[in-house]
């Protein structure tokens, strides 16, 4: 795969050690912060049920994609050049779903309904790259949002 290619001879997807946030994933937040701050205006212009039910249906959906990629990116070495090169190209997908926002709902869904899905499947692609080969583990431990779990996800469960 294309992750594969661009990996340095010796270089590893899972983080050696812990590491703090770079420019890269706070570029990507900031990008979601603005979906929300568009979230927040349809719902101040719009107080009715219809309107605030759409609000949080599409607040959930970009909670739940930042929530996926921010997990995954917590393990994975975001000093590759190919993670960074992923989230940069997530970042300008999210981009095209935070602009949208407004209309998810309307004829012109599916540029909310595209990016939003991409978004994911990039987030799902790393995820599984830097998953240890033969650990089906992750998947359950992510499902159940285990908090006693030692060092998810790459322990047995």
């Amino acid at each position: 795969m294309i992750i594969s290619k661009l990996i340095p001879k010796g270089g590893r997807l899972i983080s050696p050690d812990a590491q703090g946030a770079d420019f890269v994933e706070l570029f990507f937040d900031l990008v979601f912060v603005y979906a929300i701050t568009k979230i927040t205006g349809i719902t101040a212009h719009h107080l009715d049920g219809t309107h605030i039910l759409q609000s949080l249906l599409i607040f959930f959906l970009v909670w739940l994609g930042w929530a996926q990629f921010t997990w995954t990116l917590n393990y994975a070495n975001t000093r590759i050049a190919a993670i960074r090169l992923w989230v940069l190209i997530a970042t300008g997908i999210a981009f095209i779903m935070a602009t949208s926002v407004n209309v998810a709902f309307g004829d012109r869904g599916i540029w909310f309904a595209l990016p939003y899905v991409f978004i994911r499947l990039i987030g799902f692609g790393i995820h599984l790259h830097i998953t240890p080969k033969g650990n089906k583990c992750i998947f359950r431990c992510k499902l159940t949002h285990r908090t006693d779990h030692p060092d998810p996800p790459f322990r047995a469960c």
